[in-house]
């Protein structure tokens, strides 16, 4: 029994999620009562049934109706009507617990559709591609292409997503990062893939970023995706938990600008396990959301696997904005981490097709195109905070260089003090560069590199004597 329980503790998750309808069929009752032995519709009044049925129940966290007891035909040679009644009783509810949950099934199919959307068409794909690939980052901002990070659980789909971007635009099925149904992450290398135009080569303005996978007590850390963000992270660095990213890292980059960090992160999720996902799992994503509404990165939500919620979705991908368990499914992950529903993308990756299809293909591509214009929102942002409002007005000209130093060079002291020159006296820590300002203003007034007064680095002071 104990066995029985733990397989039911661990299947429940998964069956309640696809809001199956389940009975149980409590046989052998025969074996509890001497008086149900000999007539099987003392069934009901046996208390040791009833109490066989309450603890089964309260076990498997049921209501007492859906449990049945029952006798099967084992040793008889002909039919009894009573042993016929029990299991017919039980029958009738299973088939009418099916046929209810085939209606529900049915109902989830809407006429009328919860997200507007283009149509599933060759011609909107192509519309699509075409826009995608003219995008480009604004033309004020110093960057020559959108990085895209991917995060999510392991399996999730985060390396199919990119290869199923890879292969729309290579117009076939590609496999460029590597994908498959391990326990563990198979993304063990954080690797920045470009995507080319199949037709002319053309390497489109962005780059995908992936990922190791997020595990219950592995995967990346805060302060790895930290680091990932901030554009510190080498191409081809190789994921460790037992040693996390650090600024000994190899290729560290201790100095990143603006073109090297992340402009957009899309959370990659896996419709068909996101609601049975562990609290720790879930932990961290909300971490990492966290992390990100501080930086002002935006994000966007990849939901993979959507034809594992819906028949109808599995038949015709391009139902999954008129079916109820979609709109469900996206609802839920919109209010866990707390990010507008409609950037929220339900989406299908090419995993067992060998051919392309226009509506898989438009949902990837719906789904990028928000992706790289919120990639664009970040860098307009990011470069006005750095030229609109400068906080200190500077005009950095020859003709100010000139000004200035023409000012300098005719200071004199008020002539009513008997001064002829003002005495500046430098202070401050060892190192911090009192000999090096002297030697700059100089350098600039000789027209050339000056080392007049003694600079470097050492502990101990090398100014010694005031001059």
């Amino acid at each position: 029994m104990k066995q029985i329980i733990k397989c039911y503790d661990i299947a429940k998750p998964y069956i309640r999620h696809a809001e199956i309808p389940y009975v149980v069929l409590l046989t052998k009752i025969d074996e509890l009562s001497k008086l149900v032995r000999d007539d099987v519709t003392e069934v009901f009044w046996c208390p040791t049934v009833k109490t066989a049925v309450k603890n089964v129940t309260e076990k498997l966290g049921m209501t007492i109706n859906t449990v049945h007891p029952i006798k099967n035909y084992e040793k008889e040679i002909v039919l009894d009507a009573k042993l016929s009644h029990l299991a017919l009783v039980a029958l009738d509810q299973i088939i009418g617990f099916a046929d209810n949950f085939l209606l529900k099934k049915r109902s989830s199919i809407s006429d009328k559709s919860w997200r507007d959307v283009p149509n599933f068409n060759e011609k909107n794909r192509i519309a699509l591609m075409s826009k995608i690939a003219h995008y480009s980052v604004p033309p004020n901002v110093n960057v020559p292409e959108a990085r895209i990070l991917m995060i999510g659980p392991i399996g999730a789909g985060k390396s199919s997503f990119i290869n199923t971007i890879n292969s729309i635009f290579n117009e076939r099925i590609t496999n460029q990062s590597n994908t498959g149904s391990a326990v563990r992450s198979l993304t063990t290398v954080y690797r920045q893939y470009q995507v080319r135009c199949g037709l002319n080569g053309q390497v489109l303005k962005f780059r995908l970023c992936d990922t190791c996978g997020i595990e219950e007590t592995k995967g990346p850390s805060l302060t790895d995706l930290d680091y990932l963000l901030e554009g510190n992270v080498p191409d081809g660095y190789n994921f460790n938990t037992s040693s996390p990213i650090s600024r000994e890292t190899s290729g560290f980059l201790s100095h990143p600008r603006l073109k090297d960090q992340i402009h957009c992160v899309v959370f990659v999720l896996d419709a068909s396990t996101v609601q049975v996902a562990s609290k720790s799992i879930w932990n961290k994503l909300n971490q990492f959301q966290t992390k990100l509404n501080r930086k002002e990165i935006p994000k966007v939500i990849v939901l993979t696997k959507i034809d594992t919620l819906s028949d109808a979705v599995n038949e015709d991908v391009s139902a999954v904005f008129h079916c109820s368990k979609v709109k469900k499914a996206v609802k839920n992950v919109s209010e866990t981490l707390g990010v507008p529903i409609n950037n929220v993308w339900p989406i299908k990756n090419y995993e067992t097709e060998v051919c392309l299809n226009d509506k898989v293909s438009n949902l990837t591509l719906l789904a990028l195109d928000q992706i790289l214009g919120f990639a664009n929102d970040f860098l307009i942002k990011k470069e006005a905070s750095f030229h609109i409002n400068p906080w200190r007005p500077s005009l950095f000209t020859h003709e100010t260089q000139e000004s200035l130093m023409a000012r300098i060079e005719g200071f004199k002291p008020p002539s009513v003090l008997e001064v002829f020159e003002a005495r500046i006296l430098m202070i401050g820590p060892i190192g911090a560069g009192k000999s090096s300002f002297f030697n700059t203003i100089n350098s600039i007034f000789n027209g050339r590199i000056t080392n007049q007064s003694n600079t470097g680095s050492a502990v101990s002071s090398l100014t010694t004597v005031i001059l």
